[in-house]
């Protein structure tokens, strides 16, 4: 039984590896990391170290919205939100920060795509769903509330944008 046991304990690892690679090659490939701007790198391991809370994919998921209850006051001390800030005003000025910028959301929505396969991997999220696609919806959803929160100067955008995107994960995406 023992025999037995380290079989499926290796069967199990390879599946999990075949499905996190097949992962990989469905997401947008990152391209060789430009240097981002100072404030995005200072951005990343903040929400890294908050998901670090939880070993879940769900559970990481939850964290992210959890870490955006409170960007708005957190961002306050970065000038504002980096990706925004420089995504908007790079568009037309300047071709290099832009593909940083672009790098790191790339990046950003591959992670959460990547959570979201070791989540069907793990039994927490339903087989169906598009990784991609969600990552890409959810990141959309929390980077437009950052945008209404700072023009009308108003948190609740944030608040409830991150308040649907965990309905949103409850109802869509969790078993």
């Amino acid at each position: 039984t023992e025999r037995n046991a380290r079989s499926t304990t290796s069967r199990t690892h390879i599946h999990k590896t075949r499905c996190a690679q097949s992962a990989q090659e469905q997401q947008p490939q990152e391209q060789a990391p430009p240097q981002e701007p100072q404030r995005i790198r200072e951005l990343h391991p903040n929400i890294t170290k908050h998901q670090e809370q939880s070993k879940s994919p769900l559970q990481k998921l939850f964290l992210i919205t959890d870490f955006y209850r409170d960007y708005y006051d957190y961002s306050q001390e970065l000038g504002g939100c980096p990706i925004l800030n420089v995504g908007v005003d790079s568009k037309n000025q300047s071709d290099s920060l832009l593909s940083q910028v672009r790098y790191v959301i790339t990046k950003t929505q591959n992670n959460i795509a990547k959570l979201i396969e070791w989540g069907k991997i793990d039994g927490e999220i339903k087989p169906s769903v598009d990784a991609t696609l969600f990552a890409k919806n959810l990141y959309s959803r929390i980077e437009g509330a950052i945008f209404m929160t700072y023009t009308m100067d108003d948190k609740s955008y944030l608040l409830e944008a991150m308040n649907e995107i965990d309905e949103l994960i409850k109802n869509n995406i969790q078993l």
